[in-house]
């Protein structure tokens, strides 16, 4: 796994990587465990964004499980929603977050204990990732996009390390649902989120970079997948 790496790596704790500097602390590391708790809430995702755990769980399955090859996952958390289904994969599988907090919760949940040597956590940059072009043959990203203002920067890296012919699979919320545009938009100002965008300046972002993309709308969240 570690051939993949173009960068020097260390030993946070336990199976827990880093390539960032030891300074480094994410703007969630303080907030992980709060986080986990809201979005495992069927009320919150219901009120708020129009859907259900269960939607998220079903969309990782399919980029998870019925891909092959070397497997990306950026900004993956604590895998709340899907840790469950990398218990499964023999995939080789970069789970990647700038989060150290996130990444022990997400390792802790899905190994309990036990060493799965196919799955390598990683604390590093999204907008500046430690591999080289063309690396996976499969890159995910679930819930993140909407998380900041330069996002088409963000899609741009993602798909850099994807090789030609690979599949992608992103989430992100989106301005639908008068409702959660009030709540992107309060987000946004108290500097959560990213500028929200509609579903179309989403899927602009793409144009030119993939050969193929398919997106389905379920309240505030947009559902994308497609090939390189």
């Amino acid at each position: 796994m570690t051939t993949l790496l173009n960068k020097p790596v260390s030993f946070v704790d336990d199976q827990v990587w880093t390539v960032l500097p030891d300074s480094f602390s994410a703007p969630y590391d303080g907030k992980a465990r709060l986080y986990e708790w809201l979005v495992q809430r069927h009320w919150y995702n219901r009120i708020f964004w129009g859907t259900s755990p269960a939607d998220y769980r079903q969309f990782a399955a399919r980029a998870i499980l019925q891909g092959k090859g070397n497997l990306l996952d950026i900004g993956c958390g604590g895998l709340v929603h899907t840790a469950a289904i990398y218990s499964k994969t023999r995939r080789n599988t970069f789970l990647l977050d700038n989060s150290t907090e996130m990444l022990r919760i997400g390792c802790g949940r899905v190994t309990r204990g036990k060493i799965n040597n196919n799955l390598f956590f990683l604390q590093a940059n999204a907008f500046d990732m430690p591999f080289n072009n063309n690396s996976f043959d499969s890159v995910v990203s679930f819930g993140i996009i909407h998380l900041f203002d330069d996002k088409e920067t963000f899609v741009s890296e993602a798909l850099r390390v994807l090789k030609p012919g690979g599949d992608f699979h992103f989430s992100a919320l989106i301005k639908e649902r008068p409702f959660s545009i009030k709540y992107l938009n309060a987000l946004h100002k108290r500097k959560e989120i990213g500028k929200p965008y509609t579903a179309e300046e989403t899927l602009a972002m793409f144009n030119g970079k993939v050969n193929a993309i398919n997106a389905v709308v379920k309240g505030s969240m947009l559902f994308i997948r497609g090939v390189k």
